[in-house]
């Protein structure tokens, strides 16, 4: 009775998790690499898993979200590769309104409402290009720039995150993420640590030539 319950409480297990694993999730990827030293331009993309697996079988029409990031490191940065992605038609063709508010330090807000069809949604009214052609299980939903200013920052990590997800299909029901919140950590190397080896160093090269200098005056 004991190893029947084992094996059923495995496969529910491993049910559960195909299911969150399948679920709807937002996350957060790199661009630049995950290490950089101030001052330098990093990049990441925000990307949207899962709307077609797990029995979900959807598309996203619109999404809303904040960003956070630490602003005493970064500011935001508005250039190439920075922008929107296609997966809910173009913004500069119009096929999509994008917004995103970068004025509070430390906070972007970003949102975004396609203007395109769903095949599900038209029938034979259908105009292309629709939702379902341009997206898949998995896209790129917009590309952020930010500009590590500080070349003095004390710490070795710092992340960014993103959370108060709001997503809508394209028929503008509402879809829920599994995560509340995505992360992405960055690695900053310290800069005491070179400074204090050059300190070292220069204070070795001291103490060296006043061993010489005690040593010449000792042979007079």
């Amino acid at each position: 009775m004991k190893t029947f319950l084992r094996i059923v409480g495995i496969l529910l297990a491993a049910l559960l998790f195909q299911q969150q694993a399948l679920a709807i999730t937002i996350g957060l990827a790199p661009l630049t690499g995950q290490k950089f030293t101030p001052p330098a331009d990093v990049f990441f993309d925000v990307k949207i898993f899962g709307l077609q697996s797990g029995g979900t079988d959807t598309v996203l029409g619109a999404f809303s979200m904040d960003l956070h990031y630490d602003p005493t490191l970064f500011s935001f940065l508005a250039l190439p590769p920075a922008g929107w992605g296609t997966g809910l038609g173009s913004v500069s063709l119009g096929q999509a309104v994008g917004h995103l508010d970068a004025s509070t330090p430390g906070l972007i807000h970003v949102s975004e409402v396609s203007l395109l069809d769903a095949a599900s949604s038209c029938g034979a009214f259908c105009t292309d290009p629709l939702l379902d052609d341009l997206q898949g299980n998995s896209f790129r939903l917009l590309t952020v720039g930010l500009y590590a200013f500080n070349t003095a920052y004390t710490s070795s990590t710092t992340t960014v995150s993103a959370d108060n997800f709001v997503l809508a299909d394209g028929a503008g029901d509402r879809l829920s993420p599994v995560n509340g919140r995505a992360l992405l950590t960055f690695q900053v190397p310290e800069p005491s640590t070179p400074a204090l080896l050059a300190i070292g160093v220069l204070g070795a090269l001291l103490v060296r030539r006043r061993a010489a200098d005690l040593h010449s005056y000792r042979q007079m």
